[in-house]
């Protein structure tokens, strides 16, 4: 989950707390990122850098060795082949800058 803020403002705080217990409720796992601000950073370089930074990181098992470190969570594993990016505003748009033809092909195949 990815907050907005035109890319400007917010936090990962502005995640609605309602939207996170309807996941978590289902069993997901919910991450709520912090990106970099902009004029500090350039969208391209800052922003969008860091959510596709949390993506590769998350399918790099980075993830899971988090998890792995506590005993409360140890028994998560994220299962990498169902990711789902959401956000508002500014958030929307990045989670759809994750989009890649890697992506793309595969949605066309389950159809």
């Amino acid at each position: 989950m990815i907050h907005g803020g035109a890319f400007m403002l917010g936090s990962a705080a502005m995640v609605s707390k309602d939207q996170v217990a309807d996941c978590t409720e289902r069993g997901w796992i919910v991450l709520a990122l912090e990106h970099r601000l902009c004029p500090q950073v350039d969208i391209l370089e800052g922003p969008m850098k860091d959510v596709r930074d949390a993506l590769t990181w998350v399918q790099d098992s980075g993830l899971d060795r988090e998890l792995a470190k506590s005993p409360s969570t140890s028994i998560f594993k994220a299962d990498v082949a169902k990711l789902v990016a959401t956000g508002t505003s500014s958030g929307g748009q990045l989670a759809l800058s994750l989009v890649s033809d890697d992506f793309i092909v595969f949605c066309a195949s389950i159809r």
